[in-house]
């Protein structure tokens, strides 16, 4: 059986234009559980660009986010946390560029660049995978142990983003 030049390009320019690394490896919205110490803490998730507030629940929640804000637009928020007699606390959470987009350069071509995955929103995703808050006594107590906790997850970061040198024998 012989396929025609014309059936041919066609199949081809069909399996182009269905194509998106990102879109087919790991799309989709990204649900990240939300968590506060102590329990039962006012969650707002805001939409940084707009400012608009998208969800007030309670924790412990398990949200489920939108990687994009639009075409070739990554999503920004912001979860407020907040209980009475508590310190307030608020985490971002952005995304970046998933890896998988530059799969596009081998599989996906340009259609997979510049209109499949921008189009789905795949081209993003939000990388942390939940996000868990320490609320503090509003005191001065409270405010001191929250700042030394903060001294101490800074040094945390620091030394780990250290060079570490292997030393072999």
């Amino acid at each position: 059986m012989s396929i025609s030049p014309f059936t041919r390009t066609v199949s081809i320019c069909s399996l182009l234009l269905a194509t998106g690394c990102a879109s087919i490896v790991s799309g989709g919205p990204k649900t990240i559980p939300i968590t506060s110490v102590p329990d039962d803490a006012v969650c707002e998730i805001v939409d940084v660009r707009s400012g608009a507030s998208i969800l007030k629940t309670r924790t412990p929640y398990t949200a489920t986010l939108s990687n994009d804000a639009g075409f070739f637009r990554n999503a920004r928020y912001r979860v407020k946390i907040s209980k009475d007699g508590f310190i307030p606390r608020e985490v971002p959470l952005e995304a970046g560029v998933n890896g998988w987009y530059f799969g596009n350069i081998i599989f996906g071509g340009l259609l997979g660049i510049l209109i499949v995955d921008p189009a789905t929103g795949a081209m993003w995703k939000i990388h942390q995978d939940s996000v868990a808050v320490q609320l503090y006594p509003d005191s001065a107590e409270g405010r001191k142990a929250m700042e030394e906790n903060f001294k101490e997850e800074q040094t945390r970061a620091a030394r780990d983003a250290e060079p570490k040198i292997r030393m072999g024998i």
